[in-house]
């Protein structure tokens, strides 16, 4: 996983805990029982979330610094290692596809 792919991860997964916090916001202010019910809930469930997302974006921050190093290190292994991933794959999809038929 790239730099760029696990930073894209994280900012989209930021979005969606921003997304649910301004929704709680503005759900704050109605009136209900059930709503403060839901809010009550949805409060505790994001309190349960906050810490073990903070984990698996400091877990793929470190995951995606460490494929770096190694495609600094061995360039070339590297280039060829997804080249045969790609092969590998390609031929399975032409299997599938010959097998779809």
């Amino acid at each position: 996983m790239t730099n760029i792919g696990a930073e894209k991860i994280v900012t989209n997964l930021k979005g969606v805990v921003q997304e649910a916090e301004d929704l709680l916001i503005a759900t704050a202010e109605m009136a209900g029982e059930k709503v403060h019910d839901i809010t009550d809930r949805f409060k505790s469930s994001y309190e349960s979330v906050k810490v073990p997302m903070k984990n698996f974006e400091n877990q793929l921050i470190d995951w995606a610094k460490s494929a770096d190093r190694l495609v600094r290190r061995y360039p070339y292994q590297a280039a060829g290692t997804a080249f045969g991933i790609g092969i590998v794959l390609s031929v399975l999809g032409i299997m599938k596809m010959r097998r779809n038929k």
